[in-house]
């Protein structure tokens, strides 16, 4: 058995609340806890396939007598970090993949807010958030919540714009067709399907139905009311002046990655 559904990213685009909604499908089998890291870390993905397949604890051993059971691993890192595409190509060439997308201006604001949060909590607690990182990464974002006083966003994006490093990457995950590229380059378009944010929030149950649909289960009795996982209101507001320099960066970017879908999210 190997893991074979994806929910890959992308972050703070309403992950955990698919993963948990869908965590109660009885036919998936999820990991002891959402995000595994398992391939887009390289100090995770050196434990090896073992390890790996430890982390989904007594799911393993249920699949077992359960021979129509797909495992779920949910991991944001899959989308944007580029080797993971090639290593679950060649863990698991079956795949398939679910991908949510989210406005990539009110993605950008949400993850400078999840990260100043974290700040406000102390380098203590948040350092938990960001160990599984390799050494380049992790010291990236230990600079940026070590920091006495936190950027504010305009001050974020703008040393991101000069910067080449992988992370933070508050602008840089908002670049979709550029992360979507290495799967639809080695898996089958059938494998993957991608979710606009605002359509799962507003449409959650006939999203779920197409997520398993496409991930080959039978229907499932979703529960009458659906609450959001992981849900915060942030007391920061964006800008107009902030959207309308965001609207111009990724305009372009956009473009590209209406063309690859061949849909448009009017963004």
């Amino acid at each position: 058995m190997k893991v074979g559904a994806f929910i890959i990213g992308a972050q703070k685009a309403g992950t955990t609340s698919l993963f948990n909604h869908l965590a109660l499908h009885s036919n998936l089998l999820t990991a002891k806890v959402k995000e595994l890291n398992y391939f887009s870390s390289d100090k995770n993905f050196e434990k090896g396939t073992f390890w790996y397949h430890r982390q989904f604890g007594p799911n393993w051993i249920k699949s077992l007598l359960q021979s129509n059971a797909t495992y779920l691993d949910a991991t944001p890192e899959y989308l944007y970090y580029p080797q993971v595409a090639r290593r679950i190509k060649e863990y698991n060439p079956k795949a398939r993949f679910i991908v949510l997308l989210r406005n990539p201006i009110d993605r950008a604001f949400s993850a400078w807010n999840m990260f100043k949060n974290l700040h406000e909590i102390g380098l203590d607690e948040t350092e938990k958030y960001i160990r599984f990182y390799d050494r380049e990464v992790y010291s990236a974002l230990y600079r940026l919540l070590s920091t006495p006083e936190f950027p504010s966003f305009i001050e974020s994006i703008e040393s991101e714009l000069k910067s080449q490093s992988i992370e933070p990457s508050f602008l840089k995950r908002g670049l979709y067709a550029r992360q979507l590229k290495p799967y639809f380059e080695l898996f089958s378009k059938e494998s993957i399907m991608v979710i606009e944010e605002n359509e799962f929030r507003e449409n959650t149950r006939f999203v779920l139905d197409r997520c398993t649909d496409h991930l080959k289960l039978p229907k499932a009795n979703w529960p009458n009311n659906f609450n959001e996982f992981h849900s915060r209101t942030y007391l920061d507001k964006l800008s107009d002046e902030e959207r309308r320099l965001l609207v111009d960066y990724y305009k372009e970017p956009n473009k590209e990655l209406f063309s690859l879908l061949g849909k448009n999210y009017f963004w």
